[in-house]
């Protein structure tokens, strides 16, 4: 979130976002924002793994996260050094609650 406000420094919304999740991190009964974050990327897997842009555009993303939701909204207004970056932190974040939750099992 941090990252996206220095690329949006002016962007409000994401200010707003950074905020209400950190709130909802904070108040994460039983690891919600990890499973909600792994159950809003399930599907998008294959798309993960070979870099698909498509899956922000054509609304793969099912979130009620707002921020996963809305980041087809920022995908286009990215440049290439911050869309890798954005890839990386989905790849890992989504593997990395893939094993937490497989592990918590």
């Amino acid at each position: 979130m941090k990252d996206l406000i220095k690329v949006f420094p002016e962007d409000r919304e994401i200010k707003m976002l950074s905020s209400s999740l950190n709130i909802a991190m904070m108040d994460d009964p039983e690891d919600s924002v990890i499973t909600k974050f792994y159950h809003s990327f399930a599907p998008c897997e294959g798309y993960i793994d070979i870099k698909d842009e498509s899956m922000f555009y054509n609304k793969v993303i099912q979130s009620d996260l707002e921020l996963l939701s809305q980041l087809g909204n920022y995908w286009g207004r990215l440049n290439s050094e911050n869309k890798e970056t954005v890839w990386n932190y989905v790849k890992v974040l989504y593997y990395l609650s893939k094993s937490f939750l497989v592990q918590k099992k």
